[in-house]
């Protein structure tokens, strides 16, 4: 099992290495086992800020066509619906929605295999159990606040 640490970014420097497109940052963490050497390769979940509003839903959810990225939505006549997307900023975890859905858009995420437009549907709200919130507090990505 991965053991996860927290810690705070200390440094970061103001210009992109234009060979890898990466910028050069530093953070202190937390070691209380030493388990992270000098060297040692690491996963980053980084949090820069948490000012901006995203629209996000789950990368399994996301179908792709000739004419590009689509996601079903529950309609309001109880209809499955085919909903093209512009996405932006991804991980594993969610997917940034830049154009296609509203604020509200039920966004259909289980039974993907049987789902075609127009399809009758039962929807049922699961936000709480598979909306990105959920997804994020189960894989311990929201950040702890400095005490």
């Amino acid at each position: 099992k991965r053991e996860r640490l927290y810690g705070y970014v200390d440094f970061t420097n103001n210009s992109v290495d234009p060979t890898t497109s990466t910028v050069t940052m530093r953070a202190t963490l937390s070691n209380p086992k030493g388990s992270v050497l000098p060297g040692t390769f690491v996963y980053v979940n980084l949090f820069v800020t948490d000012k901006d509003e995203f629209l996000m839903i789950p990368p399994q959810v996301i179908f792709e066509d000739q004419l590009g990225r689509f996601v079903y939505v529950a309609g309001e006549d109880g209809k499955a619906h085919r909903r093209y997307i512009k996405t932006g900023l991804s991980s594993k975890y969610f997917v940034e929605v830049k154009e296609g859905l509203e604020d509200g858009d039920k966004v259909i995420v289980s039974a993907l295999v049987k789902l075609r437009n127009g399809i009758p549907i039962k929807a049922k709200d699961v936000t709480k159990e598979k909306g990105i919130m959920a997804i994020i507090e189960k894989n311990h990505l929201i950040p702890k606040k400095e005490k």
